[in-house]
């Protein structure tokens, strides 16, 4: 019973992940989806983004095509050293299929990622896609089908917008994340926890920032930084809100997609394995998995079952719901 439940599991994070990596690169460009442009979205974590889609590529191939697509219009957008630091929450497979996205990014003259491209043998390119009926458009290397370039206006390519204008580096990402999160003040800590970078580096950016005023600092003991949004939204054009007359700027929020993402592809990996556990070893690594990725749970205010209400095996059930739960709100926060 307990195989069969770990089974639907696998079965449902796999088509979660899959629909979200769909959502999030057609508002970048990759295909013209009727309805996937009014208002604003959560912000595209692009390294996430990537490193999910490498993972689910062998289930769902047309996450092949979105990757090589991104290789030739995005990748000096991408930050190198950010994708090496959230492989290390991805499972080990997902590295080895890196090697063909670094391949294309070179090609295409991207020379950063050559210590991911394998020398031998070249990665194959997937083959470009006839239109589909509906008029959507499938996405080729160079075949032209899929924007020639990224969508950086959209709201959700907010860290894609900021990085092309002051250079990949953590100073964009912070900004993008200090705007997400509305005005709400964050430490240091909290910010190098969001955005993956060093907690100096991250230091650093928000101290550089707060001295040119492109941020405020607060605090006497410890400071905190937040960005004002009415001067951003004007310069990035944020459409204005409609509830009451203050018709505030509506920014696109930030949420934790690095560690839901690594969440859902370290599920589908525990659950491919599971058939060789016993069920308190099944339950085990499922409560390990939990365990890890909780702080992104919590910080994108996901409300799961803990562990400790469960004992032994019967976690299997808690984590049943656990994934339920992250299944049925991620269509509602892309």
């Amino acid at each position: 019973m307990s195989s069969a439940i770990a089974r639907k599991i696998g079965e449902r994070v796999r088509e979660a992940g899959a629909q979200a990596a769909w959502r999030q690169w057609a508002r970048l460009g990759a295909t013209a989806l009727q309805g996937e442009d009014g208002g604003a979205r959560a912000i595209v974590d692009p390294e996430a983004l990537l490193l999910l889609s490498l993972y689910l590529e062998p289930a769902e191939r047309r996450l092949r095509d979105f990757t090589c697509w991104w290789a030739h219009v995005g990748s000096e957008l991408m930050s190198v050293q950010r994708t090496k630091t959230l492989l290390k929450r991805f499972p080990a497979e997902t590295e080895g299929r890196l090697g063909a996205f670094a391949r294309w990014a070179m090609e295409n003259g991207d020379k950063r990622w050559r210590r991911y491209a394998p020398e031998e043998p070249e990665a194959e390119e997937p083959e470009a896609e006839e239109p589909e009926a509906d008029g959507e458009r499938g996405v080729g290397s160079r075949s032209g089908k899929g924007a020639d370039r990224p969508r950086l206006s959209a709201p959700p390519a907010l860290v894609l917008r900021l990085r092309a204008g002051f250079g990949v580096s953590a100073k964009a990402d912070v900004m993008a994340y200090l705007l997400g999160t509305r005005e709400r003040a964050a430490s240091v800590q909290e910010t190098a926890d969001a955005t993956a970078y060093s907690r100096a580096t991250v230091g650093g950016a928000l101290s550089d920032m707060a001295r040119a005023g492109f941020i405020q600092e607060i605090g006497d003991r410890t400071a905190r930084y937040f960005a004002p949004v009415r001067p951003w939204a004007q310069l990035l054009q944020f459409e204005s809100g409609s509830a009451g007359t203050d018709r505030s700027p509506v920014t696109p929020a930030w949420r934790y997609w690095s560690g839901l993402f690594a969440f859902l592809a370290q599920t589908d990996r525990w659950a491919r394995s599971a058939d060789d556990l016993s069920d308190y070893l099944r339950s085990s690594r499922a409560r390990d998995i939990y365990i890890r990725y909780q702080p992104a749970l919590d910080r994108n205010r996901i409300d799961a079952p803990r562990p400790e209400a469960y004992r032994g095996a019967t976690y299997l059930e808690g984590f049943e719901e656990t994934v339920d739960v992250l299944v049925r709100w991620l269509p509602g926060h892309l």
